[in-house]
């Protein structure tokens, strides 16, 4: 697709395209409109005004292009600030840390002679504990036995009574 042949600059203005130019035009026409019509509500035309300040701010600050040295000025001072804080957060740290280990010293002496005391209370209950039998080999014997050997012992069982049985006949 052809582009539209351009005119002399006059004609066509900043952008160089009269169709471009044309749509900016109306655009800004349209644009003005709204105003006009927000200015018989003064409560909208405020709120307007201070929305259009913020655009002229913004695209003022984005125009201006600051020097190599202004930048890196500006660089030195992000990294200054950046430090600063930095270290002060490494400080508030080391501080908290200090600090919580303070009241853990304090608590943990605090406990001392609760925990004693609960030593000394355990250490009694262990000794007035009954002492256990010690079983004999015999009854250590009967605990091992498991299921199978269970199983086994009452087939013998049936066994010798069938067996009695038999004899009494």
């Amino acid at each position: 697709q052809a582009r539209p042949a351009r005119t002399s600059p006059a004609e066509a203005g900043p952008t160089g395209w009269p169709s471009r130019e044309k749509k900016r035009k109306e655009k800004e026409e349209k644009e003005k409109e709204k105003r006009r019509k927000k200015k018989s509500n003064p409560h909208t035309h405020e709120k307007n005004q201070k929305n259009l300040q913020k655009e002229r701010f913004f695209r003022r600050r984005r125009r201006r292009r600051p020097n190599r040295e202004e930048e890196e000025e500006e660089k030195r001072r992000r990294r200054r600030r950046r430090r600063r804080r930095r270290r002060r957060r490494k400080k508030k740290k080391e501080k908290r840390k200090k600090k919580k280990k303070r009241n853990n010293k304090k608590y943990y002496n605090s406990r001392q002679p609760k925990k004693k005391q609960q030593k000394q209370k355990q250490k009694q209950k262990k000794r007035n504990k009954p002492k256990k039998k010690k079983k004999t080999a015999q009854q250590k014997q009967v605990q091992r036995v498991g299921p199978a050997e269970k199983k086994k012992e009452k087939k013998k069982k049936k066994k010798r009574r069938k067996k009695e049985g038999k004899k009494e006949k």
